[in-house]
């Protein structure tokens, strides 16, 4: 359940247990035999016990008295010293002096209130991954120089800006959700040497700069999995707008790079900032299941064909540029659709420009997910009227129908010769015509295709954290394997379609690995590639 700060620090002091045995002036100690506790086992007296004993009560290896001191680095001290001399802590405020570290990791504390307060000598304060949205700065021990806060969900840096500790070296907030920093001002922060930033949301690279370049002693900055690192300058920017760095991102900047970088800052002014370029090569497709085009036939006679198709498809963000608080739909891209091969080359390219950065870097963290998709198209032979039927018509060539009023269906009057020739005459056209398209048309240019019937085959994702470490990284490139069903091998003019699905369905636990080659190439300036 959800604490605050104090509550959970002061259930981690009792479990030291300092007024119940092993430790505190209890009567379980021989206090004649306390400077001689070398000799424990020769003066223990009934149920009394020496130091010495008692120490090792506390710190054995087997003890079951042994205490959790990961929270803080004097826990143990703290503990060893009320068996020692008990009496020290006759005042309670004497125990909070002693910590020095606290480590509060994964308790759920929601607030810091002013009980921290007590600890007067408290020097680093580890919150990491609980669930604070803000920290009130006016609640923390003056003598504080480290203050860790990773992974809660703090937004709004306000209240802790406000009466913050003046003599504060370190402040970490990685994998929160802070999106600015303009409240760390100069003269509240003037002694902060390493800022953490990690994994935040921060969007502005002009305001980080700004706000860094004013703070005079920070030394270091990291600012890996931000949106702002996508930005194609970002390093040298940073590099030429906060000379006083000497870490970015957990890179040391040599002075080479300050060199580098001193040309760079003359046409700052001309550089897009808030632009965030991207593209994806999808290469080649291996190991999908080899559906041969078929053919259906009846009496000899071809019903209807059906040929696969392959291509593979993704969602990210639409080219399109969104402004101010406007989220555009993500887009949908997709590669030509290719007949079967053991390998398909895709020879696929896309570039996305967009200055959304924030949906950008959910997107790469989230990973890209590829579907592999197979698209069938049936294509039926003409009906009489010149359109495409799905049902098997019977050869009207073999047997002719007359109606109730004398006339065939072919439309020829059983008396009438001069009908009976000009059919004739019709049919040897025919003939004629199907000689030309037997010898320069394709005889099934005529036929209709009905609508594509599209399936998901498989998918894989493609995480791209490595692209957003800030560290010059441009280009991943993978072959990602993935697993589809095995379907059936021996499709053909004499398989139906029943029989395929029923094959599929038996099959579903039988897997075979598909491969897509992807390169994902994200768009740096040229001088990033020669920084250290």
């Amino acid at each position: 359940f959800n604490m605050d700060l104090s509550a959970v620090i002061e259930s981690l002091i009792s479990s030291l247990s300092l007024k119940s045995f092993p430790c505190g002036p209890g009567n379980w100690r021989n206090e004649s035999l306390e400077e001689y506790d070398v000799q424990m086992d020769e003066h223990s007296n009934g149920q009394k016990e020496s130091v010495s004993v008692l120490r090792d009560c506390c710190e054995g290896p087997l003890t079951p008295w042994l205490a959790d001191y990961d929270w803080s680095s004097e826990a143990q001290t703290v503990r060893s010293l009320s068996v020692k001399s008990p009496h020290v802590f006759k005042d309670p405020s004497v125990v909070y002096r002693q910590f020095k570290t606290l480590r509060i990791l994964g308790k759920e504390v929601v607030t810091v209130d002013d009980g921290l307060l007590k600890f007067t000598e408290l020097q680093e304060l580890v919150l990491s991954v609980n669930s604070l949205t803000a920290v009130d700065g006016k609640n923390l021990p003056r003598q504080l120089q480290v203050l860790e806060l990773c992974g809660n969900n703090i937004k709004d840096l306000s209240s802790l800006c406000k009466n913050t500790p003046s003599g504060l070296l370190h402040l970490g907030l990685a994998y929160n959700t802070v999106d600015s920093i303009q409240c760390l001002e100069p003269s509240l922060w003037s002694q902060l040497l390493s800022l953490d930033l990690s994994y935040n949301q921060i969007t502005s690279l002009v305001e980080m700069t700004d706000v860094a370049s004013k703070l005079p002693k920070l030394r270091t900055l990291t600012l890996i999995g931000n949106p702002i690192t996508l930005v194609s300058v970002y390093r040298p920017f940073m590099i030429s707008t906060v000379p006083q760095l000497t870490h970015l991102d957990e890179v040391q900047i040599l002075s080479d790079d300050h060199t580098l970088c001193t040309n760079f800052s003359s046409f700052i002014d001309m550089v897009d900032v808030t632009l965030v370029s991207v593209s994806f090569s999808l290469l080649n497709l291996k190991g999908i299941s080899c559906y041969p085009d078929e053919d259906n036939r009846q009496n000899g006679v071809q019903t209807r064909r059906v040929a696969y198709t392959y291509y593979v498809e993704y969602d990210f963000l639409s080219d399109e540029m969104g402004g101010g608080l406007i989220q555009l739909p993500d887009g949908h891209y997709e590669t030509e659709q290719l007949p079967w091969a053991e390998e398909i080359s895709l020879g696929y390219m896309r570039e996305h420009n967009s200055n959304l950065l924030l949906q950008c870097r959910d997107h790469m963290r989230q990973g890209i997910t590829f579907r592999i998709m197979e698209s069938q198209v049936v294509s039926l032979p003409p009906d009489a009227n010149g359109l495409g039927s799905g049902l098997l018509q019977p050869d009207s060539s073999k047997k002719t129908k007359q109606s109730s009023g004398g006339t065939s269906v072919r439309g020829v009057s059983p008396a009438g010769k001069k009908d009976k020739d000009k059919d004739k005459g019709s049919t040897k056209d025919d003939k004629k015509g199907k000689g030309k398209a037997k010898s320069g048309q394709d005889p099934m240019a005529d036929w209709v295709k009905q609508p594509p019937e599209r399936r998901c085959l498989a998918e894989v994702k493609m995480v791209l954290d490595d692209l957003l470490t800030g560290h010059g990284i441009s280009s991943i490139e993978k072959q990602l394997e993935t697993a589809m069903p095995m379907v059936n091998q021996q499709a053909g003019p004499d398989v139906s379609e029943q029989s395929r699905e029923e094959d599929t369905t038996e099959s579903t636990h039988r897997t075979q690995t598909v491969i897509i080659g992807v390169r994902v190439d994200l768009k740096r300036h040229p001088l990033s590639k020669k920084l250290h």
